[in-house]
């Protein structure tokens, strides 16, 4: 990985916090419609993944929650209530990607890799499509705007089906590219490797994330999740799960760019095992 000094990765920290509220609160698409404000489009996770793995799970925990909760200090009245709760989400989540890239780089098969994204890529279209069957809250929203509720599962089915099959080819065009002209990436990473953590990401955050709205809801406002806003916890998981599928090309993508263009920066201030 990287050797760098204390106060380096300070310095670094706080850009990085910077560069995760700017990506994720003003460029990261968000409040869609009442629905799908549980999840965002937002190109800031490739920030808190970078700053795992460059400066470890301790500053990847910090970038994490200091760019959620200091970005709702200051975009705070567009963003809702303040959730304590996501913001234990995201520290957890900034310490996850440096464990999975050290793990990663234990690997020297490009085609074991392969086969983890393969079936990590699985995991999510299954859980996805399961969400769909299994929801309540889904239930809810179809009675509530009328139709066949086979047929708008199916249509849904097809919808996950799509932006999955369309977020795979675009991951493995991007990593045959890279991986043919052998880019060397700092950390001794591949291109594989960067869209393994954004998958890896998005895949455990499908799982933990609708759990802090879930406590939100419960503990802070004192009402279940489903009383409250008629969705429940399979219905989140499927909101974030197809985000996740949207997020994970250009995650993966913008870490592999900082990986390949962020060596003079870095070494500047450390340099490589």
């Amino acid at each position: 990985m990287i050797k760098i000094s204390r106060i380096s990765k300070i310095t670094f920290a706080a850009l990085f916090i910077a560069l995760n509220i700017l990506l994720t609160r003003l460029v990261g698409l968000v409040q869609v419609g009442p629905l799908f404000s549980w999840a965002r489009i937002a190109p800031g996770v490739s920030i808190v993944l970078f700053a795992s793995i460059i400066l470890g799970p301790f500053y990847g925990a910090l970038v994490g929650v200091a760019g959620d909760a200091l970005g709702w200090v200051m975009l705070g009245q567009f963003t809702g209530t303040f959730n304590f709760f996501l913001s234990i989400f995201y520290a957890l989540m900034g310490v996850l990607p440096y464990f999975v890239a050290k793990a990663l780089l234990r690997l020297r098969s490009v085609k074991v890799k392969l086969c983890i994204f393969s079936i990590l890529g699985v995991g999510l279209l299954g859980a996805g499509i399961a969400s769909i069957y299994l929801s309540s809250g889904i239930g809810n929203i179809i009675n509530a705007v009328g139709g066949d509720p086979n047929i708008v599962r199916l249509i849904l089915t097809i919808v996950v089906v799509t932006i999955f099959l369309v977020s795979l080819v675009g991951c493995f065009l991007t990593v045959y590219r890279y991986q043919k002209k052998q880019v060397v990436l700092l950390a001794r990473l591949s291109p594989i490797d960067c869209f393994d953590v954004a998958l890896s990401y998005e895949l455990i955050a499908a799982f933990l994330k609708p759990l802090a709205f879930i406590a939100f809801y419960f503990l802070i406002l004192g009402s279940p999740l489903e009383v409250a806003t008629g969705v429940d916890y399979s219905t989140l998981l499927l909101l974030t799960l197809i985000f996740g599928c949207v997020n994970i090309p250009i995650n993966g993508f913008l870490l592999l760019l900082y990986c390949r263009y962020g060596n003079g920066l870095i070494r500047r201030g450390g340099y490589e095992e």
